[in-house]
């Protein structure tokens, strides 16, 4: 059985990256970055698990119901050109765990607060 890790990472612009194009390697999703013009897509991946959107019960729906606006808007307010535009978590589960088992120890070590 592989060993676990896990690894809290941020998505700066100083680094070049953007929310956008992690939103989309992350869903295995295609997503348009309205602030670069620039299109991610990452449909063509099929190891995707499963992908799911936390956020607090007061977001608003349409937030929460699409990645593509979610990051546009996240991208949007943040002004500065070094900006730390989202965090996100790299995990490695043993391969040998089924999806569902998976899926209830993604939930388990994750903060309260962000549940």
């Amino acid at each position: 059985m592989a060993i676990f890790h896990l690894d809290f990472k941020i998505v700066t612009r100083s680094e070049g990256m953007t929310s956008v194009a992690k939103a989309a390697y992350h869903a295995r999703t295609r997503i348009t970055d309205d602030r670069i013009g620039e299109t991610f897509d990452f449909s063509h991946r099929t190891d995707l698990h499963g992908h799911i959107i936390l956020a607090p019960v007061s977001a608003p729906a349409h937030i929460i119901e699409s990645s593509s606006a979610l990051w546009n808007e996240v991208e949007r307010v943040e002004r500065q050109n070094n900006g730390q535009t989202s965090r996100y978590f790299d995990v490695a589960i043993p391969v040998e765990l089924n999806n569902d088992d998976k899926k209830k120890i993604g939930f388990r070590i994750l903060p309260k607060e962000l549940c």
